[in-house]
């Protein structure tokens, strides 16, 4: 249950095409422009060190991606046909067209995946997975639902914010304890309300949270990585 990954910047050295996606594809990229570095040193004439480093951090800050609002870039509305797990779901919409959809904002336990011809586990799970698959499932499978798409990620599915009855359900998913914050991908005006509903949720021990030390589902599928280079699965 994986989200948009960070592609490192490798430039080759002496100029030729970036080697980041970002740059061949138009996408926003985190790196300053040259007339940004001529800004930061033209305003850092006169000052001193430490006002200088402030003044750099301001302005790199303000360039970011990370800093600005996340909008829609279209919003379908249809039946939720299929439930994956925690955070993944299949909506038909108007047209017909089957659309996979990674709900924006947070990460959910994985469940276990079985091979269906041996019943071999071919990947574990986490403890509340499937009680995170059951909670999303209860409350949106076969019904009519509203998806914001705010992007599409590396594994081509639809990155939104999924309403019923104009509830917020990915907010609802991290209120109740089946799901994380997924502070690495959080933009305004979402951040804050995702995080505070964390919080609450880990205050009030709900779902995930009665467990003492919870792993998150990130440092999960790390960890499973490890595992799988060694050969173990």
């Amino acid at each position: 249950m994986g989200h948009l990954k960070a592609i490192p910047y490798n430039a080759k050295r002496g100029g030729g095409e970036s080697s980041n996606p970002d740059d061949r594809k138009g996408r926003p990229c985190n790196r300053p422009t040259p007339f940004f570095c001529s800004v930061i040193k033209a305003w850092g004439v006169g000052l001193s060190r430490s006002r200088s480093v402030v003044l750099t951090i301001i302005i790199l800050w303000a360039i970011s991606p990370a800093c600005h609002a996340k909008e829609p870039i279209r919003t379908i509305e249809g039946i939720d046909t299929k439930v994956s797990d925690g955070d993944t779901i299949n909506v038909r919409d108007s047209l017909g067209t089957l659309v996979k959809v990674r709900l924006y904002g947070i990460d959910a336990p994985e469940t276990g995946k079985a091979n269906k011809n041996t019943g071999q586990v071919s990947k574990p799970g986490q403890p509340y997975g499937e009680e995170a698959f059951q909670a999303l499932q209860m409350k949106i499978l076969r019904r009519s639902v509203k998806v914001d798409i705010l992007a599409v990620d590396l594994y081509k599915r639809s990155v939104g914010i999924v309403y019923l009855n104009g509830k917020n359900i990915n907010l609802e998913m991290v209120a109740e304890g089946h799901a994380w914050a997924y502070r690495q991908y959080l933009h305004r005006p979402h951040a804050s309300e995702y995080l505070q509903a964390e919080e609450e949720a880990r205050g009030k021990r709900l779902g995930i949270w009665q467990q003492s030390n919870p792993q998150a589902p990130w440092e999960f599928r790390r960890s499973l990585k490890k595992i799988n280079y060694l050969g173990q699965y």
